[in-house]
């Protein structure tokens, strides 16, 4: 079966995680049936909490701050994969993530992610790893330590803040 999830969307449990629907809005949606209807989730687990937002634009972004929806993570994924039209600078003042994993094909013919979106997360202090280099990505969270590991470059990062 098909479950149709959106912003009203019940908090559900799987364990200890916690996940919650933050997009796309139930009462006024989205008309275009685009990126801007995205399901972006919040998942919190064991102190660490990672925001997964798909394909939305800024215009999704700005709705969802209208909401007063509490974004602040320790890891997230790019919105559309780092395009310029996402990632706008409030979007990314609110989540504060310590990490953002960027999901994007080796010379994809959009150039993602855009420089100056990667400029913005860095400018906040964040992280940035990108599969296009980094390869497989994997965030493991682990009590109260937060560990990402890389498949190509090999890198071993800790991040330790809670959400």
């Amino acid at each position: 079966p098909h479950h149709y999830v959106c912003s009203d969307s019940h908090e559900r449990y799987f364990g200890d995680a916690a996940v919650s629907i933050v997009n796309p809005d139930c009462r006024h949606p989205a008309s275009s049936g685009g990126n801007g209807d995205s399901v972006v989730v919040a998942i919190t687990y064991k102190g660490t909490s990672a925001l997964i937002t798909s394909d939305i634009d800024e215009a999704a972004e700005e709705r969802i701050l209208r909401r007063g929806t509490p974004l602040r993570c320790t890891v997230m994924s790019a919105p559309h994969h780092g395009a310029r039209t996402s990632s706008s600078a409030p979007f990314i003042d609110d989540a504060d993530p310590d990490v953002v994993i960027f999901s994007c094909g080796v010379n994809n013919v959009f150039g993602f992610p855009s420089t100056e979106t990667m400029r913005r997360y860095r400018r906040q202090g964040a992280r940035c790893f990108r599969t296009d280099i980094d390869g497989a990505i994997t965030v493991i969270i682990d009590n109260d330590a937060t560990s990402i590991h890389t498949y190509k470059t090999r890198r071993n990062e800790y991040v330790r803040r809670p959400a």
